[in-house]
């Protein structure tokens, strides 16, 4: 059964990401730490389908608050054009001395290089995470023939095929079952959850959401919430009182 390789598949990633990638994932997790320890937010970028990874940092249970996810307005239509990018962050509030996210399977398109050269401008530390294997098969969309990869502060390996799918089907001449999303979300969570420990550890309680639909859900998330409205004010609201997905 596909649906049963499928899934077996995607627990062998998970292995592989926390084999490989666990160093890159507790320096991401510092790094980010020591940022909110200095009164920061971080960021995350996604264009198109890679926003599913903006997203999932962003309002959850389980979730950090000070998160800001870098909204497209084009949802990865203009990811070929270069100086998007710039168009875009100019919307939002970043500041020297924090951490952007960008995640991109292919790393090889002008947006999210652009997004990384533009943050690092601004004095922002940019961690990527693409797979190594795609954007090593691919060329440039770029016109520095820059990968996206090569501009990062730190790599974070999603360790999928080239193609992303990776379920070969009878009669079909590509693959089903994209992995990406799947990679990229446990990455994003396993530092989440590492910078709480790490706040925690310094005796500072982690700025975490937990699930509205729980008793006193609402009461615990507005209360963190009202820390930071001012600064992600473009992303709550003056009166934001979103419901905590789970």
């Amino acid at each position: 059964m596909l649906a049963n390789d499928y899934l077996n598949n995607a627990q062998r990633l998970l292995e592989k990401i926390q084999e490989t990638q666990l160093d890159a994932i507790l320096e991401a997790a510092s790094w980010i730490t020591d940022s909110l320890l200095e009164g920061g937010v971080f960021h995350v970028f996604g264009s198109g389908h890679s926003h599913i990874i903006a997203n999932e940092a962003h309002g959850r249970a389980g979730g950090l608050v000070p998160v800001q996810p870098i909204k497209d307005p084009m949802e990865g239509k203009a990811e070929r054009l270069e100086g998007h990018a710039a168009v875009v962050l100019n919307q939002w509030d970043v500041r020297a001395g924090e951490i952007m996210i960008i995640s991109s399977n292919s790393g090889i398109n002008p947006a999210p290089i652009e997004m990384a050269l533009e943050a690092q401008e601004r004095g922002l530390k940019v961690i990527v995470v693409t797979s190594m294997a795609h954007t090593q098969s691919a060329s440039s969309r770029h016109s520095s023939g820059n990968k996206l990869y090569q501009v990062a502060d730190l790599v974070i390996d999603n360790c999928g095929i080239v193609g992303d799918a990776a379920i070969e089907v009878p009669g079909f001449p590509g693959r089903a079952g994209a992995t990406s999303s799947i990679a990229g979300v446990a990455i994003v969570n396993a530092i989440v959850v590492q910078v709480a420990e790490n706040l925690s550890s310094q005796s500072v309680t982690p700025p975490i959401l937990i699930s509205a639909n729980i008793t006193g859900g609402d009461e615990h998330n507005e209360q963190v919430r009202a820390q930071y409205r001012e600064r992600l004010k473009k992303t709550m609201g003056p009166s934001y009182r979103k419901p905590v997905s789970t």
